[in-house]
Parts: structure tokens; C-alpha cells; sequence
């Protein structure tokens, strides 16, 4: 609930306000609809970096720490897939050229992320079974680092 509401808050307040101010300043409205998607899709992005350093320092544990843990994974995933979302409509509003509907489209985007998904996965299983055959701690750790 807490991954959805920030992401999605900063998605939806920044678009709005920046098709709004683009909108107001060139009067088309594809076009600031389109840049409103895309840079909201952008700004749900964090950079967790001073909160996790503050952690590791201090040692932290509890379920505040594993929480903001998993806040911070799981919030550039979020923000990709609303970028792959919000750029797969915003090209489809500034297109002259292409007649494909908004269902092709967004079919598109899903079997791109799903590729993406299933392509981290078989590395992620390979990867796994490459590491777990391997005894030495730094091959594993180079072969961790190079995949």
C-alpha cells in the first residue's frame, strides 16, 4: 500500500500539474496530456540512496528497516512499468502515422515487460545454478559481478 500510494501519488501530481503548466503555454492538449504522462512516470522514481546509507551505518533492524527495504526495490520497478505504460500511450497520442489502436498498443508494452521478466528470470535461475557449483567464494563473486 505504501509502494502504490507514494508511487503512484508523485506519478499523478506531477503529470497533472505539468500538463496543466504545458498546456496553458502551447494550448495542445495531446501534447501536454503526453509529456504530463511521461515525465509523472519519471518522477515516481526514487533515489533511496541517504536512507539506506543512514541503515548500514546505524545497523539498523526491524520491520522499518525491511519495509523501507522493500519500498526501495520494488519503487524503480514500479516506476518502469508506469514509464513503459505512460510512453506507449504518449507515443501513441503524438502519432500522425501510426493507426494501430490504443489495445495494440498496450499489448505491446505488456509483452515487452513480460519478455523483460522472463529474460531476468531464466539469468537469475542460471545464475543461480552457476554459483551454487562453484566452491570458491571469489569466482562466485566474479561471476556474480560479470553476469
Amino acid at each position: 500500500m505504501i509502494l502504490l500510494s507514494e508511487g503512484l501519488a508523485a506519478f499523478l501530481l506531477v503529470g497533472l500539474f505539468t500538463t496543466a503548466v504545458v498546456w496553458l503555454a502551447t494550448g495542445d492538449p495531446a501534447q501536454s496530456i503526453a509529456l504530463g504522462l511521461v515525465l509523472g512516470a519519471i518522477s515516481s522514481a526514487t533515489a533511496p540512496a541517504a536512507t539506506t546509507d543512514v541503515f548500514w551505518e546505524y545497523k539498523a533492524r526491524g520491520p522499518l528497516t525491511t519495509n523501507t527495504f522493500a519500498i526501495v526495490a520494488l519503487d524503480d520497478g514500479l516506476a518502469l512499468v508506469l514509464y513503459a505504460i505512460a510512453s506507449g500511450i504518449a507515443t501513441r497520442l503524438l502519432s500522425t502515422t501510426d493507426h494501430a489502436g490504443l489495445a495494440v498498443s498496450l499489448l505491446h508494452i505488456a509483452y515487452e515487460l513480460l519478455g523483460a521478466v522472463a529474460l531476468g528470470v531464466a539469468a537469475g535461475v542460471i545464475l543461480n545454478w552457476g554459483v551454487h557449483r562453484l566452491h570458491d567464494r571469489g569466482k562466485a563473486l566474479t561471476l556474480v559481478v560479470g553476469t
